[in-house]
């Protein structure tokens, strides 16, 4: 079972900013977009950690030392992604189709000699996101390049990458069915919606926005944790 909650963010908008605005500007579209991106990425966020969570997906190995991508000379990253592969497919009957790299981890495999010495015959341009999942024969290999501020309001910015410095081998239904196994859905209940409204004692027009939704991992077989990628 599940159950769609409700996530909302507000911002108010000056009266005077919105009317001095020149007329190339729009505050309630920019005030709605601004939101909206941050809930987006607070959605982000919730999956990142949760995929990125031991409890949750148990299927996962954690390098250290030598071990660790970022160590060119003694590292395997490819038996690494070989062994997870493996794994699920073990676990569920089914190929992982998918591998989702945090950015940094990508900068590092690109750059790694295991990974250059496969692929640098085959094309005269740098490595990218679609020869890696040729190279490791899945459908997608997906790079997390978002960032986060978790800088309190009105202190120096504090930006990290949301999806760390590791990797999910995982396999994703291309569309829902009710019988098939799959990592997990992403169940909405009404598109995202926004509303305003003035307060006077404020004087200010609000603007809110919401998103009904929730993340259900149906199938934690289905994926393969590797943890500290990289140093």
């Amino acid at each position: 079972s599940f159950y769609c909650e409700d996530h909302a963010l507000k911002e108010a908008i000056p009266f005077e900013v919105i009317e001095q605005a020149d007329a190339a500007l729009n505050p309630e579209m920019d005030a709605t977009e601004s939101v909206t991106e941050m809930l987006l990425i607070d959605k982000e966020v919730a999956l990142a950690t949760s995929l990125t969570n031991t409890s949750i997906v148990t299927q996962n190995v954690t390098l250290s030392g030598t071990d660790q991508w970022s160590d060119f000379d003694n590292s395997d990253p490819f038996d690494d992604i070989r062994t997870g592969i493996n794994t699920v497919q073990t676990a569920i009957g089914r190929r992982p189709n998918t591998i989702i790299l945090g950015q940094q981890t990508f900068n590092k495999l690109i750059d790694h000699p295991d990974i250059v010495d496969r692929i640098k015959y085959t094309s005269g341009t740098g490595i990218t996101a679609d020869m890696l999942a040729r190279l490791f024969d899945v459908k997608r290999v997906l790079i997390g390049s978002a960032v986060q501020n978790t800088a309190v309001e009105g202190q120096a910015d504090s930006l990290a990458y949301i999806w760390g410095k590791h990797a999910i081998i995982c396999y994703v239904a291309d569309a829902p069915k009710l019988k098939q196994v799959t990592l997990g859905y992403h169940f909405t209940y009404k598109t995202r919606e926004a509303e305003k409204w003035d307060d006077g004692d404020a004087k200010a027009r609000y603007v809110r926005v919401h998103d009904n939704y929730v993340q259900e991992f149906v199938a934690a077989e289905a994926a393969y944790l590797i943890k500290n990628a990289i140093a």
